[in-house]
């Protein structure tokens, strides 16, 4: 009995013949197979990565999954065996990740730097809170400061609630305060839900209706410095280090100063 006729095994010939002529011409010209990465990432790099991960995965193939974090948060869930490739985090918790055992490959690489600054409509004057007394006296005259929930480990809130306790001023400023979800605490100002608001300058930048000014500029705590790194354990090393160096590329370095974080 004929299963096939002489034309059907000619066409799954040339198909055969056909497939193996496109995989030679890949490898011949370098393709690297596309991977799917994991990135646990700081809200602070959210509206960097929403301009620079497009292009990233146009330009590889590679597929990049993108939780955002606050700091603290990334922290603790990598340190409860979360997976990642690759984690982007202010390099405070980046040490206190690897003296908990959470190994990383190469040396970590320094982003960019972030500064905690007091969001103010664009369209009105701009705050003078250049030494500590003037701030205090700005946020004293506010009729409400918003900030992300400290509970939930942002960076600036936290900072703040130092800063609040420094200026001797916490209950004063906690009683009119508005709270906002990790990554947000600009955005109650953005929407007329308080008059000013206290966030970091990579989560202001994005909100065109507001202008920002750093505080406390002699405290280097008032800035955060972002790191990159590698899980050990990572099954995409290859793709993973190729996001880090598209992450050192002039284009993304131009990208994240667009987007708040100075050069380190």
């Amino acid at each position: 009995m004929t299963l096939f006729s002489n034309k059907s095994l000619s066409y799954v010939s040339s198909l055969i013949h056909a497939s193996c002529l496109a995989l030679m011409i890949g490898a011949a010209s370098g393709q690297v197979r596309a991977n799917e990465i994991k990135v646990i990432a700081s809200t602070a790099m959210k509206s960097s990565f929403d301009e620079l991960v497009p292009i990233f995965e146009q330009r590889t193939g590679h597929r990049v999954i993108l939780p955002y974090y606050s700091s603290a948060d990334g922290r603790r869930r990598i340190k409860e065996g979360e997976a990642f490739d690759v984690t982007i985090t202010d390099l405070e918790a980046f040490h206190a990740l690897v003296k908990e055992g959470v190994a990383v490959l190469d040396p970590v690489s320094i982003v960019g730097i972030n500064a905690v600054e007091l969001a103010y409509p664009a369209a009105g004057p701009k705050p003078d809170v250049s030494t500590p007394d003037k701030l205090k006296a700005m946020l004293l005259a506010a009729k409400s400061v918003s900030y992300s929930n400290p509970a939930l480990g942002g960076g600036s809130s936290v900072y703040f609630q130092s800063v609040l306790a420094q200026l001797g001023i916490a209950e004063i400023v906690r009683a009119k305060e508005v709270l906002a979800p990790s990554g947000q605490g600009a955005v109650p100002v953005a929407q007329g839900q308080a008059e000013i608001g206290i966030a970091q300058a990579s989560e202001i930048v994005s909100l065109k209706s507001l202008a920002s000014v750093p505080i406390m500029t002699d405290d280097p705590k008032s800035r955060s410095v972002y790191g990159i790194g590698i899980s050990a354990k990572s099954q995409q090393s290859e793709a993973a280090r190729a996001f880090v160096q598209f992450l050192k590329s002039p284009e993304s370095v131009d990208a994240l100063k667009r987007n708040g974080l100075s050069a380190p």
